[in-house]
Order: structure tokens, then sequence, then C-alpha cells
């Protein structure tokens, strides 16, 4: 590390961009762990833009809070944080490197990722495994579009039974819920403008969904609610297939439907 400053640790990464990445690694950080959005040195304000590789894997923390100068979470950085209860990913982080980066946070039930225009990506390393693999996650906000295109991001999702979806969501990337096994409803709304493949596939307790009232088409692909036993539903605005699509609700035992 370059720095030390409030108990953490930093490494500069751009002199130019006055930008450092907070640092560490197994058993260097413990507690309640908050994450500045800059520090100062040497009569510097330095932004906080990354969380290292391997930072607080297989750490005691049992809080954290990142702030909102934080654009990159590397590989491994909260592997194995088995005290990890709830986490709150700021609409700042646009790249979360790697599929480990949160793998196997046993004790993580609460994950938010904040409202915001800006997609999150996955990089492309994560199709070695989910980035929050073996994580028995309950509820989850998403308050952004998450693109994940080689592996789902999740992992096993079979304790999840509460999804809420924000308005700035644009699309659902291809197996983003499946699995999850106890997930009952889900309310689209109106800013989704693509399904893609799968989405919900083996949701095999999902019988509501509500696309919310919107004047926007909404394009879905192949099977996107694929064993769900879909029984209500309220449509407000108009779907259209691909054109590989078969009907969105085909064999679906629907007793409730409200246009």
């Amino acid at each position: 590390y370059d720095i030390e400053s409030g108990g953490l640790y930093y490494k500069i990464v751009s002199i130019t961009d006055l930008a450092v990445y907070i640092v560490g690694g197994e058993g260097v950080y413990s507690g309640d762990i908050v994450i500045p959005d800059y520090i100062e040195y040497n009569g510097k304000v330095l932004n906080v833009t990354g969380i290292y590789e391997h930072c607080f894997e297989n750490s005691s923390i049992e809080s954290i809070k990142i702030g909102h100068n934080v654009k990159t979470i590397e590989d491994y950085a909260f592997h194995g944080c088995k005290k990890l209860s709830t986490i709150s990913i700021p609409a700042s982080v646009t790249t979360i490197i790697g599929g480990n980066s949160f793998a196997y946070c046993t004790n993580l039930k609460n994950l938010s990722f904040e409202d915001g225009i800006y997609e999150l990506k996955f990089n492309k390393y994560s199709i070695s495994s989910a980035c929050f693999e073996a994580c028995p996650i309950e509820t989850l906000y998403l308050g952004r579009t998450i693109y994940c295109p080689f592996y789902k991001p999740f992992g096993n999702l079979s304790n999840l039974t509460k999804v809420t979806i924000g308005h700035y969501v644009t699309r659902l990337c291809s197996e983003l819920f499946s699995e999850a096994e106890l997930l009952s409803e889900i309310v689209i709304p109106a800013s989704v403008i693509c399904i893609e493949p799968y989405v919900f596939m083996n949701c095999r307790q999902l019988n509501k969904v509500v696309f919310e009232d919107g004047d926007s088409e909404l394009l879905y692909e192949t099977a996107p609610f694929g064993d769900c036993p879909l029984n209500t539903v309220y449509l407000g605005r108009h779907l259209v297939g691909s054109s590989a699509a078969l009907p969105i609700f085909k064999e679906k035992p629907i007793k409730d439907l409200t246009i």
C-alpha cells in the first residue's frame, strides 16, 4: 500500500486522476467498514475509485458502506466474508471484475443495487463462477440494469423471496432470476423494454406477474417465464415476441387476467 488513512490502506492507481484503490488482504480488516468518497494526503484530495482484488477476502467484516466514487470492484474483493449479511452497491460502480467478487459470503441475505442510469457490467471472467455464488440472498433490490453476458450473476437463488425492480432498469438479462424457487410474484416496471431468454427459468412458485402501465412496447425473447406456474397476470402495456419466441403465456394456468 502507499497510504494509510483512518485505519484503511490505499494504493495510488493514477497520479494524473488523483485516484486510489482501497487494498488489504486476509485478516486485515474486521468489524464495520466505511469506504470514503475521497481521502486527503499531502494537501491533495484523492478519490477512492476502486476496491482492489482480495481486499476483504475471508475477513471478519460485519458491515460495509461503499463510497460513491468507487467504480470498480475487483476479483475476490469480498470472497468468503462470512459475517457480512447486507450490502448496498452504489450507482457509481460500473464494473465488477471476476466471478468471485462476493462468492461464499455465506450470510449475505440482503443485496441492493442503488438506483442509477448506468448499466452495471459483470466482467467476462464471471464465466468461471457466479459473482454471488453460495450467497443465501433473500431480498434483492435492483435499481439499475445489470448485464452479465456469459453467466448468471447471482448463482443459486433458492432462498430468494422478494425482488424489487427499480424504474431505471431497462432490460432483464438472461437467467437473471433463474432458480429462484421461492419467489411467488414480480412487478416489472414500465422502464423495462426487453426481457431476455430464461430470466425466470425454474422459478417454480412464481404465480403472479404485473407488467406496469406504460407506453413503450416490451420485447421478450425465448421462454422468459420457463416453468413458472403463472395464474395471475396484470398486463399494462403491449408485449412483443422476438421472431424465435413462443407466446409468452403459452401453457400457463392463468385464472386471473387483467388488461
